[in-house]
């Protein structure tokens, strides 16, 4: 068991290694009987995405324990009513005029917005829509790129 454990973290580090834009982050890897614990912070939630992604599609892995922060070291934390607050103001100023109802979710840090509005006419700051990684259960334009590291 201890040599699976062993083999599975080299396989786990080679393919994180091998992504270019994940050389600067701080991610910790433990392994045991399979299960795959990754730890620390990435910078981006695009990151986050293409770690979890990535380790889920490893021969051998049987689960994935996602213990990441999204943020670069040293940042403030906000509490997720803090994000909650701030979604709100955004969206009441975002869907000015359309009568479509739109609320956001904060869980850990992860916004997941819900409602009837198509994506092209949410009129959200340019920075948070390109934050959108998922709409209607599709990559949104900006992440498109990432079906590559999708589990089928």
């Amino acid at each position: 068991m201890r040599t699976r454990n062993i083999e599975l973290h080299r396989k786990v580090l080679f393919e994180l290694e091998s992504i270019a834009d994940l050389s600067e982050q701080e991610i910790g890897i433990s392994v045991h009987a399979g299960v795959v614990t990754l730890s620390g912070r990435t910078d981006t939630y695009e990151h986050k995405f293409v770690v979890e992604q990535t380790v889920a599609r490893i021969p051998g892995v049987k689960a994935v324990a996602v213990d990441l922060r999204v943020g670069r070291s040293g940042s403030q934390d906000l509490t997720d009513t803090e994000i909650a607050h701030a979604i709100a103001d955004i969206l009441q100023w975002s869907l000015n005029g359309l009568r479509k109802r739109m609320i956001g979710k904060v869980e850990r840090g992860w916004v997941t917005l819900m409602g009837e509005v198509d994506f092209e006419r949410l009129e959200l700051p340019e920075t948070l829509k390109r934050a959108i990684i998922v709409h209607r259960g599709e990559l949104t334009p900006d992440y498109g790129h990432l079906r590559r590291f999708l589990v089928s």
